[in-house]
């Protein structure tokens, strides 16, 4: 007799195999898109990477049935991305890393075209079936346009300040290079002061009250508040603090193999960097002036961890607290004690 487990576990595959995962790969004029047959082959198709194009991808697909999986690849797949989740059809956008290393370290190929990436975000689908991409609300597209402008114009600010440095040592400094040059370091500085109010002036939707959340950890600003939002659309994709932490690159590797290899553990790098360098500025204040992180710092310096670590335990624990608020929809509270489970 089959038990009802196996039954179940047939129909969840059964289930599995029916979604057609489509892999297309994106470039600058082309989409590439690999449509698997159910037989382990694959029809390939070509379109422009246009309006037109993208249409008549669209009209190739089976709605509720197909599920499309690419790499993100900046505003070359926005327009596709934006069509999909108009024609609520399920897309999952992957990070360079996610499909590089499936490629390299799952299948272990070497070979790298169009043709055969297409294929193989196609076969991640099948195998890792990954998590649907949820949109970004129109007040977040806005933010992070102006987080994007904001990063940019910080950047620049600093090459032009660079420039009147090394001018400043120069002999024979060009009276007119230097004038030209601190003209436009005060209109980056007025326009990169335009950018930060704007950024804290967007109030749509249930975006100011997750500012308001976030803002009342102490230590943690607006600035840090909006680019954590914006990056992570809300945290909607996220289910626990260490998906997040390891999102934003603060969970330390550990390095272990037998008896005889221990190597020392880091933050990984593949982390978001911009957070990373918002949240250690957040951290420097909060090991001042938040109570719970300031204890956590002074017991792990007092039990003999180097400063570098104890700031990165900080930073974990502002991501588990903004975690914490979000999700639970509540200011912090300092005096909030869990409830212990009965026994």
């Amino acid at each position: 007799m089959v038990s009802e487990g196996l039954i179940v576990h047939l129909l969840i595959v059964l289930c599995m195999t029916v979604k057609r995962y489509i892999g297309i790969d994106i470039g600058s004029e082309w989409l590439i898109a690999a449509y698997p047959d159910g037989s382990g082959k694959y029809e390939e198709r070509r379109f422009a990477n246009d309006e037109a194009g993208v249409l008549a991808l669209l009209s190739t697909l089976q709605g509720g049935d197909d599920h499309i999986v690419l790499e993100a690849t900046g505003t070359y797949s926005m327009r596709l991305v934006w069509a999909l989740c108009q024609a609520n059809i399920l897309v999952s956008v992957l990070s360079p890393a996610q499909s590089d290393g499936f490629v390299s370290q799952v299948l272990g190929e070497t070979v790298k075209n169009d043709s055969r990436d297409a294929r193989n975000l196609s076969l991640y689908g099948q195998k890792m079936q990954p998590e649907p991409y949820h949109p970004l609300s129109e007040a977040v597209q806005k933010a992070a346009q102006l987080q994007s402008l904001y990063s940019q114009l910080i950047v620049d600010r600093g090459s032009i300040s660079n420039r009147l440095h090394a001018l400043s040592f120069h002999p024979l400094a060009n009276e007119k290079v230097v004038a030209i040059n601190q003209e436009l370091l005060g209109i980056y500085d007025q326009k990169i002061e335009e950018v930060k109010a704007e950024m804290l002036d967007l109030d749509q939707d249930n975006f100011d009250q997750m500012l308001c959340y976030i803002t009342s950890i102490k230590g943690v600003g607006q600035i840090t508040a909006t680019a954590i939002v914006v990056t992570t659309n809300g945290l909607k994709t996220f289910s626990s603090s260490n998906q997040l932490t390891k999102f934003v690159g603060v969970c330390p590797t550990e390095k272990k193999s037998g008896k005889t290899i221990r190597g020392r553990g880091s933050i990984p790098r593949k982390g978001n960097r911009r957070l990373r360098n918002l949240l250690y500025n957040c951290a420097k204040s909060a090991k001042r002036f938040n109570p719970v992180c300031k204890e956590l710092y002074e017991r792990l310096r007092a039990a003999g961890k180097c400063h570098k670590v104890a700031m990165v335990a900080v930073m974990r624990k502002l991501l588990r607290l903004i975690f914490a608020v979000v999700k639970n929809q509540t200011k912090f509270d300092l005096q909030y004690q869990p409830i212990a489970p009965k026994t």
